[in-house]
């Protein structure tokens, strides 16, 4: 397993919670993440351009069982807008399985996007 994504419940690790409502966790650090740069890096400009999240509520997460990674179904400008202000933790509700049709993970060979601190200035 994953230890930094160790926070995460059994079920979800395991892959037992396939519905999207999925189950609610607290606490998740913005680094458990995984996403590619350039899609962090888009969303960053999309804030910097002022084109804040037009959505309430927690955000959505899947939890890819195979690949072992945290992926973002719905939230990524809430979740960045919360990082932006120097938050480092979020709640979100969190499903998983071992595929999603619409969601990908990063592959081998990526760069993953890194919560690197001089985006917060």
């Amino acid at each position: 397993m994953n230890e930094e994504l160790s926070f995460l419940p059994d079920e979800i690790l395991r892959g037992e919670e396939e519905s999207e409502e999925g189950v609610l966790v607290k606490n998740i650090p913005m680094t458990s993440l995984s996403m590619i740069t350039s899609q962090g890096e888009q969303i960053l400009t999309d804030i910097w351009r002022d084109e804040f999240s037009m959505t309430d509520g927690l955000p959505v997460l899947f939890y890819n069982t195979d690949k072992q990674q945290l992926i973002v179904d719905d939230g990524n400008h809430r979740i960045f807008q919360k990082w932006l202000k120097g938050e480092n933790y979020f709640d979100a509700y969190v499903y998983s399985g071992a595929w999603h049709d619409m969601l990908r993970h990063v592959y081998d060979g990526e760069e993953k996007f890194d919560w690197d601190e001089e985006y917060r200035k």
